[in-house]
């Protein structure tokens, strides 16, 4: 290939130039030999030649550089303490026996009326959830075993493609204690990953750095049993992590980020229990939580229950008030319950700030219950729809994560 330009010379002071930098349209060169840094302006365009660089910086041997940014300072997807603008949900599906859409990770609209774009993962999907960078955190689930697999800009770029070693990675083996994963949340902020690992042997929440791959063991535990969990939502405002569990409670940890920075490998017990309730009862049987979300702005707890998995039409969402201070028996502030909700195992919820989207497994559908927070509840239909194959978790895509 012929090069449109070629700067050499001794006019731009260019003896070992050992890395570089684009900014723009500006080149930064670490120039070892003459103990510089070099700025050449404009770098695409002009004459070839002996070019002098447009500023030199002294600098004692150079060996490399790096363009330091601003870093990002908007939420986690499921941290959003505003309305958020959308480039789509992430639907990943995992139907009872394998088939074309097993693996695959969907990108649809926020209307619910198009697919936008799929990405494969390779795996049998538990849960997706994506961090601030767009890259996606993935659960699966084999007979035997479990792991993450995490995937690079998913979120944004990798229509049409799957998983692959050369720029994604899996945590997975003895180590790591990931048995039988589902839920998961990532805290960008502080490189964490949290997954409800359901087993009946050991359940918990295992906790690992988002930087691990391999056999990588986690860096701290939160005990649920006897209880399973689901799904965990944690919460950096409060420092709390919020558990939705398949007996019905969400188990709530405290200071969870600030105990394993004291050196804390496992935290053994639950600070509450929530257990929610209508008139001061507890919800009666079957109940199965299964997705969570907390909205740190309105002190908010949203629940999926899936009730009976053999049953289609006994799903039911909830809305429950106060939940960082709540404990026992707590009242539902929102029941989303009936034949026209289309609810029967709603297994994944995610709140955009202002709309509620739950994955809709058993009747194949993707719903969207519209501002949540201020809904009457009750025997309603869901806002928008989109027929999804066996889909098991959503994800909101906001626009935020399309950004440098």
């Amino acid at each position: 290939m012929i090069p449109s330009r070629v700067i050499t010379g001794p006019a731009t002071q260019l003896g070992n130039p050992v890395d570089i930098v684009l900014s723009g349209t500006e080149l930064r060169v670490a120039e070892k030999a003459n103990d510089a840094i070099l700025v050449f302006a404009n770098i695409f365009s002009g004459q070839s030649g002996d070019i002098a660089p447009d500023l030199i910086t002294s600098a004692l041997k150079p060996e490399s550089l790096v363009q330091l940014t601003t870093p990002k300072q908007d939420a986690d997807i499921s941290d959003s303490t505003s309305p958020v603008v959308l480039l789509g949900v992430a639907v990943s599906s995992n139907p009872a026996a394998a088939g074309p859409t097993t693996g695959q990770i969907s990108r649809v609209n926020a209307a619910l009326t198009s697919e936008l774009s799929q990405y494969n993962a390779m795996q049998n999907i538990e849960s997706v959830t994506f961090d601030i960078a767009g890259n996606s955190y993935t659960s699966f689930d084999t007979a035997d075993s479990g792991g993450i697999v995490i995937s690079n800009r998913v979120a944004t770029r990798r229509n049409g493609e799957q998983y692959t070693a050369a720029q994604d990675r899996i945590i997975s083996g003895s180590n790591t204690g990931l048995i039988s994963p589902k839920g998961l949340d990532v805290d960008s902020a502080t490189g964490l990953i949290f997954v409800a690992e359901n087993n009946a042997t050991s359940p918990g929440v295992l906790i690992y750095s988002a930087c691990a791959s391999g056999n990588a063991a986690p860096l701290l535990s939160l005990n649920t049993a006897p209880a399973r969990p689901w799904d965990v939502d944690y919460d950096p405002a409060t420092d709390k992590a919020f558990v939705a569990q398949t007996n019905g409670t969400v188990a709530v940890f405290n200071e969870v980020r600030n105990k394993w920075l004291a050196g804390v490998t496992n935290i053994s017990a639950a600070n509450s229990i929530i257990t929610p309730a209508i008139n001061g009862t507890a919800v009666a049987a079957p109940t199965n939580l299964h997705g969570i979300d907390y909205d740190f702005a309105s002190d908010v707890l949203m629940l999926s229950d899936v009730g009976s998995a053999a049953d289609a039409s006994d799903g039911k969402v909830y809305v429950l008030n106060n939940a960082s201070s709540a404990n026992g028996l707590t009242e539902i502030a929102v029941n989303i319950v009936g034949n026209n909700t289309a609810l029967g195992n709603p297994v994944d919820i995610m709140y955009s700030g202002q709309h509620l989207y739950v994955a809709e497994k058993s009747n194949n559908l993707v719903l969207r219950f519209d501002n949540i927070l201020s809904s009457g509840g009750g025997n309603i239909a869901a806002d928008a729809s989109y027929v999804f194959t066996a889909p098991e978790s959503v994800a909101i895509v906001p626009v935020y994560l399309n950004t440098p």
